[in-house]
This record gives C-alpha cells, structure tokens and sequence, in this order.
C-alpha cells in the first residue's frame, strides 16, 4: 500500500498505536514465558518481536512521508483484532492453559502484524 494524501495524522497514529500495541504484547508474552522457564518458547517470541520491532521502526522513520493509502482504517481494524487474539491467548497462557498451543497461536498472530508492516512499507 502506498501513500495517499487523503490519511491524515490521526490515522496515521492510530495504525502506529496498533502497532506498538502488538508489539507490547509481544514482548509482554516474551517475559511471561521467561518467567515460565519456557526459554525456547521466550525465544521464538522474542524472534518475531525483533523482526516486528524492525518493520515498525521503519514505518516511524517513515511516517511523515505518504505511506498509508484510503485503507489504513482496514488496517487498523485488523491489527485490533489481532491485538485481541494476542491478549486472550496470553490469558490462556497465565493461566497454564495449553502453553505450547497457545505460543504458537501468538508467534502466528505476530506473522500476521509482520505482514501488515511489509505492505504498509510497499
């Protein structure tokens, strides 16, 4: 998705919110799992954060240039989503329910945000 001048700054912010979000949560999931003494699953996690942490950071930089174009509220719908299936399955993950299962269900939904960074930088 390229630029289009119409997506004002609020819109721009509030995909950035979304993506720091998932970000948090990712890192939020890392420490959990450390706590857990599940170190190679904290180290997945931590994968994908640093790979997300890479996209996003580039969005940043990139930010005051036209990089969004009339689907970023789409956008921002879906990484809310997305955003909500990390924090129910951390949940699950506190709560010692099927930890392995739910890793996996978060290192996918942080594929998904990656994903979202990758279009949104063309």
């Amino acid at each position: 998705m390229k630029g289009d001048p119409k997506m004002n700054q609020k819109g721009k912010e509030a995909v950035i919110d979304k993506f720091l979000a998932t970000k948090r949560k990712g890192h939020m999931l890392e420490i959990d799992l450390s706590f857990k003494g599940m170190d190679d699953d904290a180290e997945k996690v931590k994968a994908k954060n640093t790979e997300l942490s890479g996209k996003v950071d580039n969005l940043l930089s990139n930010i005051m240039r036209d990089w969004i174009d009339d689907t970023a509220s789409g956008v921002v719908v879906e990484l809310q989503k997305i955003n909500t299936k990390i924090q129910n399955t951390i949940r699950d993950i506190k709560k010692d329910i099927e930890i392995a299962k739910n890793v996996v269900k978060v290192l996918g939904y942080l594929d998904e945000a990656i994903k979202f960074a990758i279009s949104l930088l063309g």
